[in-house]
């Protein structure tokens, strides 16, 4: 993606993000299109082969989220800039809120 186009693609998914947050979407329609549509057709295929795999797939994309995260630091710090800490630690906050998407921490 080119430099000129990223901000009107930023501009764009906020503006969608805003009107999904604004539109109220129908409970029957969740429940009718998602929960007995598309999550029980998901569900009813994905699990049967991801329950074979020797290993918990979702630490596998966790651990791909982080490998993707340290690329994209590495090499927001090495381009330098005016706002390549701010962009890390942006970075950061979104990927804390992906990883714990519930928003509370536990603490012993």
């Amino acid at each position: 993606m080119s430099r000129a186009r990223g901000p009107i693609v930023a501009l764009l998914a906020a503006a969608l993000a805003v009107t999904l947050f604004l539109v109220p979407i129908s409970p029957r329609w969740i429940e009718r299109g998602y929960a007995n549509g598309i999550y029980a057709t998901l569900a009813t295929t994905l699990v049967p082969l991801v329950n074979r795999l020797p290993f918990a797939l979702g630490d596998v994309l966790i651990a791909l989220v982080l490998l993707g995260f340290a690329v994209f630091a590495i090499r927001r710090a090495r381009r330098g800039g005016r706002f390549a800490i701010v962009a890390i630690v942006l970075g950061l906050i979104t990927l804390g809120g992906t990883l714990n998407p519930c928003g509370s921490v536990s603490m012993p």
